[in-house]
């Protein structure tokens, strides 16, 4: 892990423990600590990271709303359970014009985003969505492995392009980092 990437994570990291309760942050700290025999030294700086994140979010102290988009419900689901039993509230869209339509009326936190869809493609989803909101984080979920679409897709305001298929731990950790970069 470059030492930016370090720096990064501490940072929010002291910015997570000045305001969660001191107990839940004691509990996270003895669950990693309990865990650091089995995980090397950067898998368990992000582990503990991650635990203090989820204990911020699922404690109530702060609610996460994720769009996901996508017209194959057989994509959607796997990463719609796998959320909500991570404790996030999960709203999904099979088409980029019903993405927008929710995204203006459920302001949603995050937004993981397909490319290639019928009608609305994901880029014009991108390019729309910029255009009346910058605050929703938007990361690009998608088979397409072109290194030209995903800088184009960073320069028109995505924070992140992940390629399918997805490892679903790195997705929540991708989440949670594009959560921690929008406070």
């Amino acid at each position: 892990m470059p030492l930016c990437d370090v720096c990064f994570f501490a940072f929010n990291f002291v910015k997570l423990a000045i305001i969660l309760p001191k107990t839940d942050f004691v509990t996270t700290r003895k669950t990693a600590q309990k865990r650091k025999s089995t995980i090397d030294n950067q898998k368990y700086t992000i582990y503990i990271y991650k635990m203090a994140l989820r204990t911020l979010y699922q404690g109530g102290l702060v609610m996460s709303k994720i769009l996901v988009v996508d017209d194959e419900v057989w994509a959607c689901d796997p990463i719609k359970r796998f959320l909500e039993k991570k404790g996030y509230d999960v709203i999904v869209s099979y088409s980029g014009e019903d993405a927008l339509e929710k995204v203006k009326n459920l302001k949603p936190d995050i937004m993981l985003l397909d490319i290639r869809m019928p009608g609305m493609d994901g880029m014009e989803v991108l390019r729309r969505v910029r255009q009346f909101d910058d605050k929703v984080g938007i990361i690009i979920v998608t088979a397409v492995k072109d290194e030209g679409m995903a800088k184009d897709a960073l320069k028109k305001g995505a924070d992140e392009y992940i390629t399918k298929p997805i490892d679903l731990n790195s997705l929540e950790t991708t989440v949670l980092v594009d959560l921690t970069m929008k406070t």
